[in-house]
C-alpha cells in the first residue's frame, strides 16, 4: 500500500505521504519496468501518529528532487487525508499479575536476568545450557521455582546450534567437544595459559561407559540464501523445520531470526541477515516466524533490534543515524515482521544508537515496540558479558539496571553483578519498580500463561 512507503515526520510527529507526484511501475526485476500509473497527493497525508525516538537529529538529511517525463494518457489516481484512517498507536494499559507484585525486589531482579550460578560472575554462550546442552541461555532460578519450569534458548541463524554430543556424569551434562566460542577466544591469550585451557576445560572429553546422545540438527540455508529466494513458501519451510527440531531437543525460543540492513560488506553479521532492503527482510523473517512458531510452544527471537551495521567493536559501536533515516531504513523490517507474524520475543543489538544503547532507550524499547508496533512479547538483550567490556572506552557496555527501566524482561545471559545492580537500582528508585514487575508479568504472559 501507498502506507509502505510513508516517510517519518519529526515536526509532526507522524508517518506521513508528502504531497507530491508518485510513478507507480510495475515488472518482473528492476531493469524490466513498465510505468502504469501516477498518483497524485494533493496534502501531506498522516499515516500514523509516533513519538519521536530521539530528541533531536544529531544529522541533516540530504534531499533531491528528480524530475521525470511523464507520457500522456497515463492513468492518474488523486489521493487526500479523507482517503486515509490515520492510525494512533495501539496500546493496552498492561495489568500488574497479582503474584508478581508480592515479589521481593530480588526476586524480581532475578527474574529479569538470565540464569546464572550463584558462585560465578559470568557464562559463555554454548556453556549455560542445564537442560540442553550447547543451549545459548535460559530463564532463571526463580523463573524455575515459581513456575516448575525453564525457558530454554538456543542460538541460530543457520539451524539450531547445540553441542552434537554429550553424555551425562553423575546427572550433569558433559560436552565431549569443547565449546567453540571459547576455543576462539583462547587464541588470543598467552601462549601458557592457551596450553593450560587446551589440556583442562578446553580438552576432548572421554564419556567412557557413559551413554553418547546426540543433538544433529538439520542446517538451514543462511538468511541471505533464503532472501535470495524471494519465496516466502520456503521461508516458511526453513521455519517450519527448526520448529520442528525444537520439538525434538526441547528447545523453547530460537535465537533467531536476524533482520538488520546489510549496509555494509564489513558487517561481520552479514550472513545472518536478509537483504539491504527493509521490506524483503521484514517479509521473509515474517515467514520464517511463522513456520517456527506453527509448532505449539516453540518461539522466534526477531533481532539485532537495530542498526547493528559494523561487527568490529560491536559491543560499543555508536550508530549516528537521523530519525527518519532509521525509522524508514532500519526499523521498518522489524515493524512488519512484529505485524505480519507477532513473534514471542525481540533481542537488542549490542551498539549504540545517538549515544544510547538501544537495550537501555525506553522511547525505542517501549514506544515503538509496544506502542507503536502493539507488540505483544517480551524484550531481551543480546548476550552481554562483563569480561569483554574494554577499558577507558568512551561507551561502558549496557547494564542491567539501565535495561530493565527501558523495558527489557531479561538481561542475556546473566550474571550475579546484573543482580545486585537491579537490586541497587530499586532500593534507591523504588518508583521504578512498576516497570520491573512490568516486565515480570510479561514473561508469565509469553512463556506461562
Amino acid at each position: 500500500s501507498l502506507a509502505d512507503i510513508s516517510e517519518y515526520n519529526r515536526q509532526k510527529g507522524a508517518y506521513i505521504v508528502p504531497q507530491g507526484s508518485y510513478l507507480i511501475r510495475v515488472g518482473n526485476s528492476s531493469r524490466s519496468t513498465t510505468l502504469v500509473a501516477q498518483i497524485e497527493v494533493i496534502e501531506d497525508i498522516i499515516i500514523q501518529h509516533s513519538e519521536p525516538i530521539f530528541k533531536e537529529d544529531v544529522v541533516k538529511e540530504l534531499s533531491t528532487n528528480i524530475e521525470y517525463d511523464i507520457p500522456k494518457g497515463l492513468k492518474k489516481i488523486t489521493l487526500k487525508q479523507d482517503d486515509f484512517v490515520i492510525r494512533f498507536p495501539d496500546f493496552d494499559e498492561e495489568v500488574i499479575l497479582d503474584h508478581i507484585d508480592k515479589l521481593s525486589n530480588e526476586e524480581l531482579a532475578e527474574l529479569n536476568v538470565g540464569y546464572h550460578s550463584k558462585k560465578s560472575l559470568a557464562v559463555l554462550v554454548g556453556d549455560n545450557g542445564v537442560l540442553v546442552p550447547g543451549a545459548a541461555g535460559e530463564t532463571s532460578q526463580t523463573f524455575s521455582k515459581l513456575y516448575n519450569k525453564r525457558i530454554v534458548m538456543a542460538d541460530g541463524p543457520a539451524g539450531l546450534r547445540l553441542v552434537p554430543e554429550y553424555f551425562i556424569k553423575k546427572g550433569k551434562n558433559q560436552n565431549i567437544k569443547p565449546n567453540t566460542m571459547l576455543l576462539e577466544l583462547a587464541q588470543y591469550f598467552p601462549k601458557f595459559i592457551f596450553w593450560l585451557l587446551r589440556h583442562t576445560m578446553l580438552r576432548t572429553k572421554k564419556p567412557g561407559k557413559h551413554e553418547v546422545h546426540y543433538q544433529y540438527a538439520t542446517a538451514i540455508p543462511i538468511a541471505t540464501a533464503i532472501a535470495q529466494s524471494f519465496n516466502n513458501d520456503f521461508a516458511y519451510l526453513c521455519g517450519d523445520i527448526v520448529g520442528e527440531e525444537m520439538e525434538i531437543f526441547n528447545v523453547d525460543m530460537w535465537l533467531a531470526p536476524a533482520l538488520n540492513i546489510q549496509r555494509t560488506v564489513v558487517c561481520g553479521r552479514n550472513f545472518e541477515y536478509f537483504s539491504e532492503d527493509p521490506h524483503v527482510s521484514g517479509k521473509m523473517a515474517a515467514a520464517i516466524t511463522k513456520g517456527v512458531q506453527s509448532h505449539e510452544g516453540r518461539y522466534v527471537v526477531i533481532k539485532h533490534y537495530a542498526a547493528n551495521n559494523q561487527e568490529t567493536n560491536r559491543y560499543v559501536s555508536n550508530s549516528v543515524i537521523n530519525e527518519s533515516t532509521f525509522r524508514e531504513i532500519y526499523l521498518r523490517g522489524f515493524d512488519l515482521c512484529i505485524k505480519e507474524s507477532s513473534p514471542k520475543a525481540v533481542m537488542t543489538s549490542y551498539n549504540l544508537v545517538n549515544g544510547v544503547h538501544t537495550a537501555e532507550n525506553y522511547a525505542l524499547v517501549s514506544n515503538h515496540l509496544f506502542r507503536d508496533d502493539a507488540f505483544k512479547g517480551v524484550v531481551m538483550t543480546d548476550w552481554v558479558f562483563e569480561q569483554n567490556e574494554i577499558k577507558n572506552s568512551k561507551h561502558p557496555n549496557s547494564r542491567a539496571f539501565n535495561a530493565y527501566k527501558a523495558g527489557v524482561s531479561l538481561f542475556m545471559p546473566g550474571c550475579v553483578n546484573d543482580v545486585k545492580g537491579i537490586v541497587e537500582t530499586l532500593e534507591k528508585e523504588p518508583s521504578n519498580r512498576r516497570q520491573i514487575e512490568l516486565n515480570a508479568s510479561r514473561q508469565y504472559r509469553n512463556f506461562i500463561k
